[in-house]
């Protein structure tokens, strides 16, 4: 099904564009997005029914409106809205932040839109929910006074989330464009394997951006892909926000340079046969990178656990995507070779074994959150043994998976 989001996505981009050509890459964006997620919707609500899991939290036989219990969790709702506006206009103010002005350009277009979806959702959640008093509730007894029933813990895990989604989702949207309008600028009259290559590159970097884009904005209680926790340490969310603009170029991968201008295609165009076996590598590497993530649908989210994933790469390693990911990067920059001399290799190889070491750290404080539920530790364990790398486990044991030494190391993280 989420091939199938794929499919109709770029369908829907591509007819839109073609009849609609007035339209701008933002409402190209939006509509093919909307489109995309119907058959997700279809067969998760219809199907699958996950509304009704007891993970979902809800019932079948839904209650009465209580609507003082509705206006105080929209209160926590709408200010948590107004305080992400607020501080995206001050960035955008403050510091010329062009980026942001095609996002709060959406924002200024669809708000009341948005307001009164979150005013229907809110209601018709809260009459279906077997414990209606969540942390909205909780949360929104800061607005209404109800200090009796706010608790410090549930206040922290809100805050934690929505700094999740409320990061996130400009940042991926933005991104998608970006890549739209660069798939909509290519020709393929006359391009050569290089260009095909680029455009396939960024065709599956696309396909990734897009379930991220789909997986911050439909997290909901609805399609069981609420958020059940924020990872709880600091290492988690450091090695994370370094990975990401602005934070990486402040104290992240950015300040690492691995990369003196020249790629593998540079290096490798006087052999035909390698050249072409080595660009296919590269592909293979990103396209599972992209599997993964469409493996893992519209439950794509840093930081939080939203629902085991165990298909697609996932049946082969618990972190198919970093794996993928990073393997290609040193494909594509060979840090190794440099025109400058041995030093600058040795400068760009280490800087981008840095960043791998980064991503280690990620595979491993998600670890570390995710063991605290059974199935993923039942999952983890099986991959121990049946995974694509066991028998390399076997020969290096500091490598299988261990339970008990995650909580341990998890704690001293906290």
């Amino acid at each position: 099904m989420n091939v199938l989001a794929v499919a109709m996505f770029c369908g829907a981009w591509a007819a839109f564009r073609k009849f609609f050509p007035g339209w701008g890459a933002v409402p190209l964006a939006c509509t093919s997005l909307l489109i995309a997620a119907l058959p997700l919707w279809w067969f998760d609500l219809l199907v699958q029914k996950v509304h009704l899991r007891p993970a979902a939290g809800l019932t079948s036989q839904p209650r009465p409106y209580h609507f003082g219990r509705i206006i105080r969790k929209l209160a926590a709702l709408y200010i948590t809205l107004l305080v992400i506006y607020l501080y995206y206009t001050l960035i955008h103010a403050r510091f010329q932040a062009t980026y942001l002005t095609t996002f709060l350009d959406l924002v200024h277009r669809v708000w009341p839109l948005i307001l009164f979806l979150c005013a229907v959702y809110v209601a018709e959640i809260d009459r279906r929910q077997n414990d209606p008093h969540d942390e909205y509730w909780r949360v929104g007894g800061l607005v209404t006074g109800d200090f009796a029933n706010v608790s410090g813990k549930v206040v922290w895990h809100y805050a934690r989330s929505w700094f999740v989604k409320g990061f996130f989702t400009p940042y991926v949207f933005l991104i998608l464009v970006r890549y739209l309008e660069s798939l909509g600028r290519f020709h393929p009259d006359g391009s050569g394997f290089l260009a095909w290559h680029a455009q396939l590159l960024d065709f599956m970097y696309m396909v990734d951006i897009l379930f991220a884009v789909l997986g911050y904005v439909f997290t909901c209680r609805l399609l069981d892909t609420h958020i059940r926790s924020t990872d709880p340490t600091i290492l988690g969310w450091l090695v994370c926000l370094m990975c990401y603009g602005p934070f990486h170029t402040y104290f992240g991968i950015g300040l690492f340079n691995y990369d003196d201008g020249l790629s593998w295609h540079h290096w490798l165009g006087k052999e035909p046969w390698f050249y072409y076996f080595y660009g296919g590598a590269i592909l293979f590497l990103t396209a599972v990178y992209a599997l993964a993530t469409v493996a893992i649908g519209y439950r794509m989210s840093n930081l939080t656990y939203r629902g085991l994933i165990t298909t697609g790469p996932y049946r082969f390693t618990k972190h198919p995507a970093y794996l993928a990911k990073v393997g290609s990067w040193w494909l594509i920059s060979v840090p190794f070779f440099s025109v400058t001399g041995g030093e600058a290799a040795v400068k760009h190889s280490a800087a981008l074994l840095f960043i791998s070491f980064v991503y280690f750290l990620r595979a491993k404080t998600e670890e570390n959150h995710l063991s605290n539920y059974p199935e993923y530790v039942a999952y983890a364990e099986w991959i121990n043994d049946n995974g694509a790398f066991r028998t390399f486990k076997k020969w290096f044991p500091v490598l299988r998976y261990n339970p008990e030494s995650h909580k341990k190391w998890g704690s001293l993280l906290r």
